[in-house]
């Protein structure tokens, strides 16, 4: 299962909740992914996304991808991107921690998002 809303300025935060995970961690067979491209100029998702894998007893990686080589001339240049997998089962991740491209990620003691409760600013202040 993959997700892809958050490059634009605009955090549908309904998205980011513990419901929103339950939800697709239900989707999930016990050997499925869910993946979430996290990439934002003003938000840092990825301890948030951490939060609500904690809160569900799933696990979670992280993951930065930065290009290599940019060619000169391209009118648009290649840009790191952010993404977490999370997996109900750690098996399902063991193949992507393997490869060296994703790391582990964990949970601080920070309030996990909820349908009833989500802090905008606190998300853009731990940005990086």
């Amino acid at each position: 299962l993959v997700l892809d809303a958050f490059s634009s300025n605009a955090i549908p935060i309904h998205l980011v909740t513990l419901e929103a995970l339950q939800l697709y961690l239900d989707k999930l067979s016990d050997d499925g992914v869910f993946v979430a491209h996290i990439s934002n100029r003003n938000v840092a998702l990825e301890r948030i996304f951490a939060r609500l894998a904690s809160q569900t007893q799933s696990h979670i990686l992280y993951q930065i991808y930065s290009p290599d080589h940019v060619e000169p001339g391209k009118r648009f240049a290649k840009l790191s991107t952010k993404a977490v997998m999370i997996a109900k089962n750690k098996a399902a991740l063991d193949a992507a921690l393997s490869s060296g491209k994703w790391e582990t990620i964990t949970a601080d003691q920070r309030r996990p998002w909820t349908d009833d409760y989500s802090n905008m600013i606190g998300a853009m202040l731990e940005k990086k």
